[in-house]
């Protein structure tokens, strides 16, 4: 067989154009989008809303951008009002792999959606960077970041949107209920006043996203020696990774950050019993997480004033209040009973 030969000179450009394509896309980062302009919001706000909603009149904006990144857009339901309404923000579950702010649309939070609505209440719903989307490691001190201006966004956009920036509640499932609970004893973002964020809810979330806190949490780990190196078994480092921070002013520990001023909690835990947790998201989910959140605001003085569903502990409010309810009791019922007064 005769030997292959190589025509070099019309190799280099083609190695030329592997080694550009590269380069492209090694280097050029992942910002596809632009913040909508908040002028734009009102062209954008106007389709119905994607579900039934039993004749309640009501806007919807979809995809709207708040931030650079592909990720980082929301969605947005406003009822029909002559004032600015209230408004409840939620976040997704599923932060390490999947979800998405659709996940409203669907089930008993599309009831939850409609619920509000009829109430006189707006929902956001967004999207932010999570670990399965970026294929990296992603520190949650950047997904913290994501909602952060997320929220300033809303913010600033809250005459343009009709919504009132003073009656504010965030919500989430299972991860996006850990990310609501950081800004609940947060108290907010740093642009909010001291009183505008005036409750939180959170069906499956953590309580601490610290790998150290979890360790101590007794109830996730019982007949487990060693917590810690259980733990590292169950994921790689590279995902343990994402609950590390080397910003020493974030704190990750919801349960050290409450005190008197954290605004009323609605928390429910579906898990229905007690056992050692096999994937992190377990960890995350555990009602170990959802009884340690209910210890530590019994300690300061705050277990009344927020309603509790513990399936695996049987603790049920006596209230019986939804998740809906509870929004729209705290935005809307008892502040307008606070105008008469």
């Amino acid at each position: 067989m005769a030997p292959i030969k190589i025509n070099y000179f019309l190799s280099i450009p083609i190695l030329i154009f592997i080694i550009a394509a590269v380069l492209v896309i090694v280097f050029v980062p992942g910002q596809e989008k632009s913040p909508v302009i908040p002028q734009q919001l009102e062209s954008l706000v106007t389709s119905k809303v994607p579900f039934d909603l039993s004749g309640t009149d009501a806007r919807y904006g979809d995809n709207i951008a708040y931030d650079n990144y592909t990720e980082t857009v929301f969605d947005v339901y406003i009822p029909k009002s002559d004032n600015p309404v209230p408004v409840v923000i939620f976040f997704h579950s599923g932060a390490l792999f999947g979800g998405n702010r659709k996940d409203v649309q669907e089930g008993v939070l599309a009831e939850t959606v409609s619920t509000l609505l009829k109430g006189g209440v707006a929902v956001v719903s967004a999207d932010y960077r999570m670990y399965g989307t970026t294929g990296n490691p992603l520190p949650i001190s950047l997904q913290i970041e994501d909602c952060r201006n997320l929220i300033q966004y809303l913010l600033d956009s809250a005459k343009l949107l009709g919504i009132n920036p003073d009656r504010v509640a965030l919500s989430g499932e299972g991860f996006g209920g850990g990310i609501a609970l950081w800004f609940a004893v947060q108290q907010g973002a740093e642009s909010m006043s001291a009183d505008s964020l005036l409750a939180a809810a959170s069906r499956n979330g953590p309580a601490s996203f610290d790998p150290e806190v979890w360790t101590a949490m007794d109830r996730m780990f019982s007949g487990i020696a060693d917590p810690d190196s259980y733990i590292r078994t169950l994921a790689p480092e590279s995902m343990l990774d994402i609950f590390k921070t080397k910003d020493s002013v974030l704190k990750l520990d919801m349960l050290s950050m409450i005190t008197p001023d954290t605004p009323p909690i609605w928390v429910q835990n579906t898990v229905s019993q007690y056992k050692s947790p096999e994937t992190v998201a377990e960890i995350l989910q555990h009602p170990a997480q959802a009884y340690a959140l209910r210890m530590a605001m019994t300690e300061a003085g705050l277990r009344e004033h927020s309603v509790w569903y513990l399936e695996a502990d049987t603790i049920k409010d006596s209230s019986c209040e939804t998740m809906a309810d509870f929004f729209i009791r705290r935005l809307v019922t008892e502040k307008e009973a606070e105008s008469k007064n």
